[in-house]
């Protein structure tokens, strides 16, 4: 079918949005103006610029050429809109105030309008400092169906495109949502082709595109994730999806990945840039130029941090934390204490690596320690796979000259791995549930694992040196390094005692919370004045629901409190005022909360298994956690005897002083020295 030419030449509307390219963008007018094409109406969109960008258009002294002050906020659609409105002609054409048009671009586009079609786009020049660096030819027409557009990218440059004014108003113009800034135009066109617009593409080069390249990767990743939004808002649209679709949609969010990682990688930028390759390929696997682009990022050595990095200082010991372990408990607990005290020391340059679901546990660092954020699905399979892929060749690239893990296992090919072994493998004696059983079966095979290719293990004490060691075959590897106090927890003996005995943990079976229970059980009959409140946060819900059940049949719901997490200032002031602390857990590496309580003046009972009698030594009056009758006894004792609870206290605030972060983190430093090849 042969194309139905138009009967008269068109008006051509020539939208123009500026904001300080004053130089830039009389090269764009001049190109207007040499065209030998002479029906058209520029209109420049000025967002209030504060160079001589109106001097430049009024220097031009042509009625074709108008100005529009309009404050678009950083919305550069709106600017297209406000341009849009203000069109006469029948056809649109867009220029980008950066960009340059050949003379001879509308009256070759104009030439091959028709009836039947309602947008004419043609190719482009990159270029850069005077320089063309690639073309770049769009369509064919077989391009241009929504589904290619969508899983195949873009088929149209803003600059190089001409619009049927109608069809922009019938979509609504450019789109303004701020979360598509940078994807607009390809957005506007995949609004098109849904509308029925019938295109024409030129195999013919009429325009050039600026590079920036100082601006790429600073947006690479804002981009990706507009384009990525408009894919997903107008792939919903289809009225039908096939399982190629889903195939092509999930390609089309890897190559979104890959290229914002390759423009990360060719500014130099590298642990981006891999972070995003590496996700484009967990994401999609058959992209062999992702392939390549990690090759390259290996073999290129090159630094994490651009020179000018105030933190890239020559001599200090880079170090990657290995913090996706930290999620509760003792690990939170353990980095949250570190951090500052590791941030002091100044021969180490700290990159501490999260998943970005703990961001909100942690924050940002403090000052001295670079955080990295990893976006991956957090099933174990995929944790894992990404702590011994990723993770290693993440640190191989920037240069890390060692990797340190606090817990029991790390990535066993980072260089020069340092593991801080803190969970016990003997819950695994405690625990009936065979699902529980798997999970403690492998901790062990991959704690295993770890020590036999580390370059050194840090215990947190020495019951977790010995029950973790593997009957001495790493004694060498492991040294013992005892965990802080936080320096807010501190004795006030002006505060009075409650009426409630306290116990702090997460919620788990090896808390031993069903002892404690049956104990209380005991205690209260003869106590009936006092509470037991128990702190911490449901990590097994099934064994919440089991110590619920068990409130329940021994008649306790008015004498057993459960009150969740607790800042460390609250914990702080249940510990000073609780008339008795009690710790009942069967296995503990360390047992943070004992040295907290004693450091606050709680006059203390806790269980005589694992590490409680190492940590405690004088400070606590110590029970079988297997025998309630025990444990009942021991915490009736201190409830009935001032006297014992008076010296329980002034021993356990001299045991706590004992603990100090600040020494955990120099001596940690020290083996992390070491494993670095260093020297302590």
């Amino acid at each position: 079918m042969t194309a139905t030419p138009l009967i008269s030449p068109p008006l051509i509307s020539i939208v123009i949005p500026t904001y300080n390219q004053a130089d830039w963008l009389r090269e764009a007018l001049d190109s207007v103006m040499a065209q030998d094409f002479t029906d058209w109406e520029a209109i420049v969109i000025n967002n209030f610029s504060d160079d001589h960008t109106e001097e430049v258009v009024r220097s031009f002294a042509d009625p074709r050429v108008q100005l529009v002050n309009f404050a678009n906020h950083g919305i550069i659609a709106a600017s297209r809109n406000v341009g849009i409105r203000a069109a006469k002609g029948e056809w649109v054409a867009f220029l980008d105030s950066d960009d340059i048009w050949h003379g001879d671009k509308l009256s070759t586009c104009v030439a091959r309008m028709a009836s039947d079609i309602d947008i004419v786009t043609h190719g482009v020049h990159f270029y850069c400092d005077g320089k063309v660096l690639r073309d770049w030819h769009p369509g064919p027409e077989a391009r241009a169906n929504i589904r290619n557009l969508l899983f195949e990218g873009s088929a149209m440059s803003p600059s190089a495109t001409m619009v049927r004014r109608q069809l922009l108003e019938q979509v609504g113009g450019v789109s303004e949502d701020l979360a598509l800034r940078t994807a607009e135009d390809y957005e506007l066109q995949l609004k098109l082709v849904e509308a029925g617009a019938r295109i024409r593409f030129l195999p013919l080069i009429l325009s050039k595109y600026r590079i920036h390249p100082g601006q790429m990767s600073k947006s690479a990743t804002r981009h990706m994730e507009a384009t990525l939004l408009a894919v997903l808002t107008h792939y919903r649209l289809l009225p039908q999806r096939s399982a190629c679709d889903v195939v092509r949609l999930r390609r089309r969010r890897a190559t979104l990945l890959y290229g914002a990682g390759r423009l990360f990688q060719q500014a130099g930028e590298m642990v981006p840039a891999v972070r995003l390759i590496l996700r484009a390929l967990t994401t999609f696997p058959f992209l062999p130029k992702a392939f390549g682009a990690l090759a390259l990022a290996l073999l290129s050595g090159r630094r994490c941090c651009p020179a000018k990095d105030p933190m890239a200082v020559e001599g200090r010991v880079r170090v990657v934390i290995n913090g996706i372990h930290a999620k509760t408990g003792g690990g939170v607990t353990y980095l949250r204490n570190m951090l500052p005290h590791l941030a002091a020391i100044h021969d180490l340059e700290l990159h501490l690596f999260l998943h970005e679901s703990q961001y909100e546990l942690f924050g940002e660092p403090p000052e001295g320690i670079q955080l990295h954020l990893f976006e991956f699905r957090t099933s174990f399979m995929r944790l894992l796979a990404w702590e011994q892929l990723a993770l290693p060749f993440l640190a191989r690239v920037m240069g890390a000259k060692t990797v340190f893990s606090p817990a029991n296992y790390g990535p066993i090919f980072a260089p020069n791995p340092v593991i801080l072994l803190r969970n016990s493998l003997a819950v695994l004696r405690r625990e009936p549930r065979l699902s529980k059983q798997a999970y403690w079966i492998g901790l062990a095979i991959a704690t295993l694992l770890s020590l036999a290719t580390c370059r050194g293990a840090i215990a947190v004490s020495d019951y977790a040196r010995r029950a973790l060691g593997f009957r001495g075959l790493f004694g060498g590897k492991v040294k013992v390094v005892h965990h802080g106090v936080d320096p807010l927890f501190t004795y006030d003996p002006s505060v009075a005692e409650g009426d409630y005995v306290l116990a702090v943990s997460d919620i788990y079976v090896q808390k031993n919370l069903h002892g404690l229970i049956g104990a209380w059980q005991r205690v209260a009959k003869s106590h009936t004045d006092v509470t037991l409140k128990i702190v911490g946060r449901i990590v097994d819900v099934g064994y919440f629901d089991e110590i619920e059940q068990l409130v329940r049949k021994h008649g306790l719901g008015d004498r057993v409190q459960f009150l969740g997490a607790r800042s460390p200032a609250k914990l702080r002031e249940l510990y000073r005022s609780c008339r008795t602390f009690v710790f009942p857990s069967t296995v503990e590496t360390f047992g943070n909360p004992l040295v907290e309580a004693m450091a606050c003046g709680a006059p203390v009972a806790s269980s005589n298994a694992a590490a409680m009698p190492e940590i405690v030594a004088d400070g606590a009056l110590l029970f079988d956690p297997m025998d309630v009758d025990d444990m009942a006894a021991k915490i009736s004792h201190l409830l009935s005897e001032p006297e014992a609870r008076r010296e329980l206290r002034a021993k356990g605030v001299a045991r706590a002083a004992l603990y100090s972060w600040a020494e955990t983190a120099r001596r940690t430093a020290d083996i992390l020295r070491i494993a670095a090849g260093k020297g302590a």
